[in-house]
């Protein structure tokens, strides 16, 4: 059975996906929360998609990008965050 490595603490839980052959884990892991839930999907090739979704966008209060750029630069508000009902970034570790 293919498992993840759960690490708890006083204060979170985390969820390790490690990316390794030789130690198989769940395809996907996710966090359901009151109003949306967020999703770590292995890609076939590797890569991994996070998506964080909302059931209703007008439960949005605010939103943000962090960049990776200058401080003067790294934060960007999202305009129309109560609009915004699903976000997914396709994320490669190994290049």
């Amino acid at each position: 059975m293919a498992r993840a490595k759960v690490v708890h603490s006083e204060q979170a839980c985390e969820i390790v996906f490690y990316g390794h052959k030789s130690s198989p884990e769940p395809q996907t892991g996710v966090i359901s929360f009151p109003g949306g839930h967020v999703e770590v999907s292995r890609h076939s090739d590797g890569s991994y998609w996070a998506h964080v979704a909302v059931d209703d966008p007008s439960f949005i209060v605010e939103g943000r990008i962090d960049r990776a750029y200058s401080a003067s630069e790294s934060v960007e508000s999202m305009a129309s965050a109560d609009l915004v009902k699903h976000i997914a970034v396709l994320v490669d570790s190994r290049r």
